[in-house]
């Protein structure tokens, strides 16, 4: 073993050995990998942003995993928390992001359009569910490229967020002491029992709903990173970010974009509840300067989904009833935790102390945590890829 780990690390290589290696590419240089540690450093500023990110050993553990698969994992061991995203999450949403953006009709007011064509061969593998990263299509205008990034950048953030909601709600620590589960996977990759799924879907809901909300107070915190995207409104590039990933699961999955999995609301209806989060919580109103904007940002994904023929423009439905059957969907769901209510307060209210026991006797340690992220994007963000590396 690695005399430089941590405890911390030592044990993240261990839980989830299972789903591959830490994600590292061979040349630390590279354009790439700067990339990587830039995301991770972003990654790290908005966790340190959420007080309820902070347990008994201090902030949530996150890293990637090299796996290209679409999944991310929560789990909890000798009272440390660990998130991961599988490197697929992140090849599969920069991918969809810079085919959006080289669409000339796609928010044809950002950058120089006149130059944008879009792939059909990458349009056709997306569309087959053919994710095997023989290509990329990066939109020709720096500034669109910069938006494709930022725009999935955002889309990742939400995943973390996901990841990071599971573990203040103390869904890997039930499903440990229940089902004797090491790893909380979003996308489960064996058959769990019915009360199990009944428990996921439910989580799930809560999941969303504090990753809207973070997510939403993250994106504001760094609207100066966003190049590309500053003429647009915080409200609209969350909405399109969220959108699209909930579309992009919708396929993955292989359902009605209205329908719910075993383990999972509809996508339509997580995205309803996403929206319904960020209009309710008193944050969010506090950084919202007016209503939510959300109609041009439905109207511009759905045509590209549906102009390139990604989805059964049949399936798609947001009509005035959606919400409502959202709500309905959403009260059943939470009926599962009445069996497991108790115990969940009683791990959050304990990995709650344990938290707030370590904040004060680390407060030295927690700053830092912020301050050598903040410092790694001193420089700036990374730059464009060149042509060479397209």
């Amino acid at each position: 073993m690695d005399s430089t780990l941590t405890e911390a690390d030592s044990l993240f290589v261990q839980i989830m050995s299972q789903y591959g290696d830490p994600w590292r590419l061979s040349d630390p240089s590279s354009h790439d990998a700067r990339g990587l540690e830039e995301l991770r450093a972003i990654f790290r500023i908005c966790i340190s942003r959420q007080k309820r990110a902070i347990g008994p050993q201090g902030y949530i553990y996150f890293d990637y995993l090299s796996n290209k698969g679409f999944n991310a994992l929560a789990a909890t061991a000798n009272s440390y928390d660990f998130v991961t995203i599988f490197s697929g999450i992140l090849f599969n949403l920069y991918r969809l992001f810079f085919c959006f953006m080289s669409d000339p009709e796609t928010i044809p007011t950002i950058g120089q359009i006149s130059s944008e064509t879009l792939s059909q061969d990458i349009l056709s593998s997306i569309r087959n569910n053919d994710y095997t990263f023989t290509a990329y299509q990066h939109p020709v205008d720096d500034t669109r490229f910069r938006a494709a990034q930022n725009l999935a950048l955002v889309s990742c953030i939400l995943v973390l967020n996901h990841e990071i909601g599971h573990v203040v709600f103390c869904h890997p620590h039930l499903m440990q002491t229940q089902f004797n589960t090491s790893v909380y996977e979003e996308f489960c990759l064996t058959t769990a029992s019915t009360k199990e799924n009944q428990l996921r879907r439910a989580f799930e809901w809560e999941a969303d709903s504090y990753a809207a909300v973070s997510t939403y107070a993250c994106v504001h915190h760094i609207r100066d990173l966003l190049v590309g995207l500053r003429g647009l409104s915080m409200d609209y590039i969350l909405s399109v970010s969220a959108f699209m990933l909930f579309l992009f699961i919708h396929k993955q999955i292989g359902a009605k974009f209205g329908s719910e999995s075993d383990s999972h609301p509809a996508p339509r209806d997580r995205w309803l509840w996403m929206i319904h989060a960020i209009e309710q919580h008193d944050l969010c109103k506090k950084l919202r300067s007016g209503d939510f904007e959300i109609g041009s940002s439905i109207q511009d994904v759905a045509t590209f989904w549906s102009r390139n023929k990604l989805f059964d423009p049949s399936d798609f439905d947001l009509s005035p009833s959606a919400a409502d059957e959202m709500k309905g969907r959403y009260d059943l769901a939470r009926i599962a935790l009445r069996e497991v209510d108790g115990e969940l307060k009683d791990l959050e209210s304990r990995r709650n102390e344990g938290g707030m026991l370590w904040r004060k006797e680390h407060k030295i340690e927690a700053d830092d945590y912020a301050k050598a992220a903040i410092a790694h994007l001193a420089n700036g963000v990374v730059g464009r890829v060149s042509p060479d590396n397209k």
